[in-house]
């Protein structure tokens, strides 16, 4: 008897030890099934497109030129009146016609512009401005430099400025180098 209790003995348990491991019931199936994957984690939303103020319609004020004798650092400030007619803009992206003037005989040389004008602004209203044709100075020529305007737009101001140098002749017909620097400062109208 002792080896037929063995025997079952055995059996048993290479009965119990075959179903270890095993995660499933009756016949190898699981009844609730595979577990699923876990859901993805939703995709970022993208940041709301900038909100720009309408530009369009016409713009006054006004701004200065100031020639700055590079060697003998006089310098010599033109006031002037400045006009802007915003007719097209895109999101950023404006762009219209200059009508700049002098105040007088003596600053209309260095003030007066007719042309156009392209701009970019950004969302928290830097703005650049590209202006056409290139600004003239009585008696100057341009050594380096270019006709291009860093500043700032809101929906009731615009504000630039840029630099350039320049290869003068004074009154007296003596030749000097300037510093340009051109300003202005315009409104809604």
């Amino acid at each position: 008897m002792r080896g037929y209790t063995m025997v079952a003995s055995a059996a048993a348990m290479a009965l119990l030890m075959s179903g270890c491991g095993r995660t499933t019931t009756g016949g190898g199936a699981n009844p609730a099934g595979p577990t699923p994957a876990p859901a993805p984690a939703p995709a970022p939303s993208p940041p709301p497109a900038p909100q720009f103020p309408s530009l369009i319609g016409e713009w006054t004020g006004s701004g200065s030129v100031t020639l700055t004798n590079r060697q003998t650092r006089v310098a010599l400030p033109y006031g002037c009146e400045r006009s802007f007619s915003v007719t097209t803009q895109a999101g950023g992206s404006f762009s219209g016609l200059t009508r700049w003037r002098g105040t007088g005989a003596s600053s209309d040389p260095y003030c007066t512009h007719e042309g156009r004008f392209t701009a970019t602004m950004t969302a928290d209203g830097a703005t650049s401005f590209r202006v056409e044709p290139p600004i003239e100075a009585r008696s100057c020529t341009r050594i380096s430099g270019e006709d291009v305007f860093q500043g700032t737009t809101s929906d009731a101001s615009i504000q630039a400025e840029m630099s350039d140098v320049m290869s003068c002749v004074d009154p007296l017909g003596q030749p000097y180098d300037a510093e340009r620097r051109v300003t202005f400062s315009v409104r809604r109208r």
